[in-house]
């Protein structure tokens, strides 16, 4: 039973990599049919009977084994339900997995797994990029929006695996068959799906009991949850990143060295902002680890052009600069990116911020103290946006411009007035996605749609005569 399609391919590859095994397949999703029209059309077109059941207890009557979609949370009332009517029948539990799980079990080859709260996906991408420039045969996926499952063709004993896992997905590790583990620190996020702080960190944590014994750790010497984590796990190599100047390390004047040696200067790095730096170090080290030649390791690196949605510059209109970072959906990600952006800011110039989206926690502290101090106007959007709204006014007492608005678009147009030629229009929501859009990535596509747009009326506008 596939619990949960999903909308990024691991149901569907979880599902085929199953039917190859022989197995009778049967999909649970509360979507329905329609909205996974185009995803049952391909399992049927590859021989499976592919139908959509409803998402009851009774429909996992007949089930062998369940397969859960990262998204259902423990707590989730039918999950809770099956496993109590499982408990008051006498009946032994369903073996329960997940899309990750499965890969782990079957993949012959080594894995190095990432995780973390802020920046897993470079990381993992940079990693992938530091072992193909170096001649590797890898892999990447994972969290990162491709299931590796969907490979198997390519599997073999001689190739690396560079596998993003979330924490819904670090939470259902059982396999201890990573290679290694890089986590980028760990912070807080996804409260509720977790059942608070200490959940959170818990699950996340999991990932270095999925290390083979003798395996290695990655984390940085800022993230004093992983380090402690990693320490207390007796069968790893522990590698500080930041701490141990025996590993690639940052001077004070920007050079990144080893050993003694010069490698590069972070300046050289594609990706701006020193979090980005610290997620090469981590990538860097892993692959020298893996067996890659330090030189074309270095140049992966630096060769890097980053991921969509990640302080992605798309062009200027009107001489105003629009900076796409909407992979942000908490504060601490939203308050970095404005840091990297106004290091590269002089004179008059400024900032001009569009956050909004669903809450994941009752406290706006964060954002109602940091953000103020590092834009010059804020322009609030979606569930948030009043409440949002009346902490800022009590706090900066009308010393700060801010708007509120409904729609991604209207805020992103409140904020283009406001801004002056040389400014920042900066999309870093800060928030979750789910109040307005499915995920992060449509919310995003809104507002470029809306840029571009922008930029064509501009281009009009500019190309009629002047009487």
């Amino acid at each position: 039973m596939i619990w949960g399609l999903g909308r990024f391919g691991g149901g569907r590859a979880a599902a085929l990599h199953l039917h190859r095994r022989g197995w009778r397949l049967r999909i649970v999703d509360r979507a329905g049919e329609a909205a996974h029209a185009s995803n049952l059309s391909y399992l049927r077109e590859r021989g499976l009977d592919a139908r959509i059941l409803a998402e009851v207890a009774s429909s996992f009557d007949a089930a062998d084994l369940i397969v859960l979609n990262p998204a259902i949370p423990p707590a989730h009332p039918l999950l809770l339900k099956i496993k109590g009517l499982l408990k008051i029948k006498g009946l032994p539990g369903i073996p329960m997995t997940q899309e990750v799980e499965l890969f782990l079990q079957a993949y012959p080859g080594r894995v190095v797994g990432i995780s973390g709260t802020n920046g897993k996906s470079s990381t993992a991408a940079l990693l992938h990029s530091a072992l193909t420039s170096s001649g590797f045969d890898a892999l990447l996926g994972g969290n990162i929006g491709h299931s590796l499952l969907d490979d198997e063709a390519l599997w073999h004993a001689e190739q690396v695996a560079v596998l993003e896992i979330s924490s819904f997905q670090a939470a259902r590790l059982e396999s201890k068959k990573l290679t290694s583990a890089i986590l980028t620190g760990v912070t807080s996020d996804h409260l509720a799906w977790h059942g608070g702080l200490e959940a959170y960190r818990k699950d996340k944590l999991r990932i270095l009991d999925a290390v083979q014994a003798g395996g290695r750790a990655y984390c940085l010497s800022t993230c004093d949850v992983s380090k402690r984590a990693a320490a207390e796990r007796k069968w790893l190599e522990v590698n500080i990143i930041g701490q141990d100047t025996s590993l690639p390390h940052r001077e004070e004047d920007g050079t990144v060295r080893l050993g003694g040696r010069t490698l590069f200067h972070e300046s050289e790095l594609e990706i701006p902002g020193r979090f980005n730096l610290h997620n090469a170090l981590l990538a860097l080290q892993a692959a020298i680890d893996l067996g890659a030649a330090v030189d074309p390791a270095v140049a992966g690196i630096c060769s890097f052009q980053g991921l969509p949605h990640r302080l992605e510059t798309k062009g200027m209109v009107q001489g105003v600069r629009f900076v796409d970072n909407a992979v942000s959906s908490i504060a601490e990600s939203t308050i970095s990116a404005l840091d990297v952006l106004n290091a590269e800011l002089c004179g008059e110039a400024g900032i001009h911020l569009v956050l909004g989206g669903q809450p994941k926690a009752s406290d706006l502290e964060p954002y109602v103290q940091e953000l103020p101090r590092r834009a010059r106007s804020l322009h609030l959007f979606g569930q948030v946006a009043d409440q949002l709204g009346r902490q800022l006014a009590r706090r900066t007492q009308g010393k700060q411009r801010w708007t509120v608005s409904s729609r991604v678009q209207d805020a992103l147009s409140q904020a283009f007035t406001a801004a002056r030629p040389g400014d920042i229009l900066c999309f870093s929501p800060g928030f979750a996605s789910h109040d307005q859009y499915a995920n992060f990535e449509e919310r995003a596509l809104d507002a470029l749609d809306w840029w571009q747009r922008l930029g064509t009326r501009d281009r009009e506008e500019e190309s009629v005569p002047n009487p």
